[in-house]
């Protein structure tokens, strides 16, 4: 996952850099962030994020205060069907983290 302070800057930055135009998905319910995502192979995507202005929550708040300009890395996510196993087992002992529990799902 990409992050920027402003959705329009990112998206021009990210075609800039890849020059790959990133589909917009749309906004996070409850987290104030609009989403773009980039499709690669086998379900797997580049997701930018950056505030919705118009539907603000913490996560966006938390975005703004990124350096103006900028896109970075500032977070990853595993898509799968079982996620009690993977969360609870697999990625503290195996991979020494402990994963956070959004539950992801686009606002109408």
């Amino acid at each position: 996952v990409l992050a920027a302070p402003n959705f329009d800057e990112a998206m021009k930055e990210f075609e800039t850099m890849t020059g790959i135009k990133p589909s917009i998905g749309g906004s996070l319910k409850g987290l104030g962030t609009k989403t773009a995502r980039v499709g690669l192979d086998n379900q797997a995507y580049i997701e930018i994020i950056a505030p919705d202005l118009k539907k603000p929550g913490p996560i966006g708040a938390q975005l703004m205060n990124l350096e103006e300009g900028s896109l970075v890395p500032i977070h990853y996510a595993i898509r799968q069907t079982d996620l009690s196993d993977l969360a609870d087992d697999y990625v503290p002992n195996e991979l020494g983290y402990d994963p956070d529990r959004i539950a992801m799902c686009r606002a109408a």
